[in-house]
């Protein structure tokens, strides 16, 4: 109670500049209706002194701040169930990151679940709708090319570039069906995060490139040598490209 007595005065004191702080505060804040705090602290110290977070305060308690709409996020796909996944030739598709010296690069990589061979690499410096949807483009031809006109089963994670709607187009274009995959489901994008593993570890690192150009020189030299000459387990240690042509040779019309 001492306490109280002796500094009444003090907070009497105090209580006026909040006061004070807040008309000011009011006032230019009505004056400029459109200003966020940052701008009410500027003009209103053309003439008096207070700081910003005091101004930003004093706003927020008056209800002044200007007004922001939210940003609403596009809910995410539900994932879908491998076994429930429609027939047709799946095809996976990922962007995995490297760092270079002074910047950094991803790799978009298509991969044949089936055959386990690399379809496409498409190096670029950021990630984009357009980028995943070349990839994608470019990983089909390959199959038209073996004579594979299977529809089209896409998996890959939820990411921008997937759920776009430049890539989803694309994949209406190619009449193909597009579906978020879990990565710990059998079958699932576990499948392309093993391919992506050896990319980098079993290659990239190896040659440790500097720049995007040295980077995308490597794209030739990795699918000749992981589909052409690495044998693989999962097709009974057949190369990726030994399968696909295997299966090329199924799919043509018998007579």
């Amino acid at each position: 109670m001492r306490y109280h007595l002796a500094t009444k005065k003090q907070q009497q004191e105090r209580q006026r500049d909040r006061d004070r702080e807040r008309q000011q505060v009011t006032e230019v804040a009505l004056n400029h209706k459109t200003y966020g705090y940052r701008g009410v602290y500027i003009e209103l110290n053309k003439v008096y002194k207070v700081g910003r977070e005091k101004v930003r305060y004093q706003m927020a308690q008056l209800g002044l701040g200007k007004q922001r709409p939210k940003r609403t996020r596009k809910p995410a796909p539900a994932f879908s169930k491998v076994c429930s996944l429609p027939k047709g030739r799946k095809v996976q598709i990922d962007a995995t990151g490297f760092e270079l010296k002074g910047s950094s690069a991803w790799k978009y990589v298509v991969e044949d679940v089936a055959s386990r061979a690399c379809l496409a690499l498409h190096t670029v410096k950021s990630l984009s709708q357009e980028a995943a949807a070349s990839a994608l483009l470019a990983a089909q031809s390959t199959l038209e090319k073996l004579g594979i006109k299977d529809n089209l089963v896409i998996q890959s994670d939820a990411g921008s570039d997937f759920t776009s709607h430049h890539f989803q187009d694309t994949c209406t274009a190619l009449e193909a069906s597009w579906h978020r995959s879990r990565i710990n489901e059998k079958a699932g994008m576990g499948i392309l995060e093993r391919l992506n593993r050896t990319l980098k570890w079993d290659f990239v690192f190896w040659h440790d490139p500097q720049t995007l150009e040295e980077l995308q020189n490597l794209d030739d030299d990795f699918e000749l040598w992981y589909n052409h000459q690495r044998i693989h387990s999962a097709i009974g240690y057949l190369t990726p490209w030994q399968k696909l042509s295997l299966d090329a040779m199924l799919s043509l019309p018998v007579g």
